[in-house]
């Protein structure tokens, strides 16, 4: 398992790099059916944490993860927002496949959302990636 979520040398000394992986492989080992979504995702997916001033790539392909400890332009999902928000993502219930925004720690997302407080950028487009980004995310 620990061959499938990689630190590139730079990610090894960015938190927000090292939280997302160990929050995913945690998530997998917990539960081990949570693999599937990492084994569906092919894309780049950029996280900046503005009140940290740090960015991760993350860099899914064939089953693996590769995260990366910069920001890269050419990712098609580019998510902004405070490091609490890349938390808070993380207790997202997951009904019927899909992320659960209708109970209070999902309308704290849509707000974040409506008052810009969390950017998605390529949301729309890449609706999938977000969605099993969401499921290997979830801790809920």
């Amino acid at each position: 398992m620990s061959n499938d979520i990689i630190l590139e040398k730079r990610a090894e000394e960015v938190g927000l790099a090292v939280m997302v992986a160990d929050l995913i492989r945690q998530n997998i080992e917990a539960k081990p059916a949570k693999k599937k979504y990492l084994n569906k995702l092919n894309n780049k997916v950029s996280i900046n944490a503005s009140d940290a001033g740090v960015s991760i790539t993350l860099k899914f392909s064939k089953g693996k993860l590769t995260i990366s400890g910069e920001e890269e332009e050419d990712a098609p999902v580019r998510i902004t927002t405070d490091s609490q928000t890349i938390l808070d993502l993380s207790a997202i219930k997951i009904i019927c496949g899909i992320p659960w925004f209708f109970d209070s720690q999902g309308l704290k997302i849509v707000k974040k959302m409506l008052t810009r407080e969390l950017i998605i950028k390529g949301m729309i487009t890449n609706i999938l990636t977000l969605i099993n980004l969401m499921k290997l995310f979830s801790v809920v």
